[in-house]
């Protein structure tokens, strides 16, 4: 089981490449920190035997058993692979832990380097294939839904368009969609800045348009009141509920239901 383990996680990483380094980042941090829930539940619970392991079931192991597509739970599952790795460690290795700190090891590979697994075979994919075929398509069609619905909300439409990339200051990962290879729809964080130039929207919806990376912003399209945009001497200001927008810029187009600003 190790082998297959260490096999699908081969193959996997030939599959997504460098994406794989945030599933690992996951497990170095959080997943020892789920085993030490884990332990202390264990430990301290006053529950009986019986609600114990239903506990555990439920809240730990049962993540590792039950099939995810997507990004569902992927943060979860990575959580639940570290603490399982701890505790395989803890059967054969009862100082692993001063070990695993005092190494510069990512804790991926410092568990592989204790058991040294070897590639084997693994079973016959083309069933997962088309599992993935079919939930991937239907992430997509939800991701347009979501798009189109954004489109149809009331309000202005603002198009800023950016002379220069402004600097990311943050997002919500797990809230945030790409509806192509360009366009990503974030649902409750997006911060960007450039000098004095601010923008802030909490737990409203906002689409960024970029360039190869989400890094990178080249457009932001958002929905506000007509009444929330205020523009005086070269500054757009838009103030309205999770809305905050400072940024120097000028008017390059305006109809009744849209409006266009070229951004310093």
């Amino acid at each position: 089981m190790l082998n297959q383990f260490y096999s699908c996680r081969t193959k996997r990483g030939e599959l997504i490449g460098d994406y794989l380094d945030y599933e690992k980042t996951v497990e170095n941090f959080e997943g020892p920190a789920f085993y030490c829930e884990y332990q202390f539940y264990n430990q301290f619970s006053k529950n009986n035997e019986s609600l114990k392991k239903n506990y555990y079931q439920k809240h730990f192991w049962g993540i590792l058993t039950t099939p995810y597509y997507g990004r569902t739970n992927l943060r979860l599952r990575h959580l639940a692979s570290g603490m399982a790795m701890c505790c395989i460690l803890d059967n054969y290795y009862k100082n692993w832990k001063k070990e695993y700190y005092a190494s510069s090891n990512n804790f991926y590979n410092f568990f592989i380097s204790k058991f040294e697994p070897k590639l084997v075979e693994l079973p016959d994919l083309e069933m997962f294939y088309s599992m993935s075929k079919y939930f991937t398509e239907k992430e997509i069609a939800k991701h347009i839904s979501e798009f189109q619905k954004f489109n149809s909300q009331p309000g202005k439409k603002v198009i800023l368009e950016f002379k220069s990339t402004p600097q990311f200051r943050g997002f919500d990962p797990m809230h945030a969609e790409a509806v192509n290879d360009s366009t990503i729809l974030h649902k409750t964080l997006l911060k960007l800045s450039n000098n004095d130039n601010e923008l802030f929207i909490a737990n409203r919806s906002v689409i960024t348009l970029i360039k190869e990376q989400i890094w990178f912003v080249d457009k932001v399209i958002l929905f506000v009141p007509d009444k929330s945009i205020e523009i005086s001497y070269g500054k757009i200001h838009i103030t309205t509920n999770g809305i905050n927008i400072d940024w120097n810029g000028e008017v390059i187009k305006e109809t009744e239901n849209m409006i266009v600003i070229r951004c310093e």
